[in-house]
């Protein structure tokens, strides 16, 4: 894997985080409708007992993506925080944790577009020496 796949994850995970909880705004917002159902059924009066459980698995579903989100953001930002140059760090940070688009960043660092790319570059090389000597260490 490389380090930019490493830091990858914690994107990727956080658009899935993002996705189930569409998801489950989607299925409490069929649950809590209160438009009449203007049908030609016979309505028996007993309410169906499992009508939540969608909700039950997909909340279920947040809080293991959630769980991972913060373990993966702990092991990116323990990297982040051992590279030395300020501009990596920032940029590092707003890319993979706060899941900024490189046009936000280049505002925001006051940057170009293209030079953004290229600090963002040299921040997975500096990144990319850091975990090896983590490795390193660990053996």
């Amino acid at each position: 894997m490389t380090t930019r796949e490493w830091f990858e994850r914690a994107r990727t995970v956080t658009m899935e985080l993002e996705a189930l909880k569409e998801t489950r705004d989607s299925i409490e917002a069929k649950l809590t409708d209160t438009t009449a159902n203007l049908s030609a059924e016979v309505v028996d009066g007993s309410k169906d007992p499992h009508k939540f459980d969608q909700l039950g698995d997909i909340c279920y579903q947040i809080n293991e993506a959630i769980k991972t989100c913060n373990q993966i953001y702990a092991e990116t930002m323990a990297v982040i925080r051992k590279i030395d140059n300020g501009r990596y760090r920032t940029l590092l940070e707003l890319r993979y944790i706060k899941n900024e688009t490189f046009e936000k960043i280049a505002v925001k660092m006051n940057y170009s577009w293209r030079q953004t790319h290229r600090i963002h570059g040299w921040a997975l090389v500096a990144a990319g020496e850091v975990m090896k000597k983590n490795a390193k260490d660990s053996h």
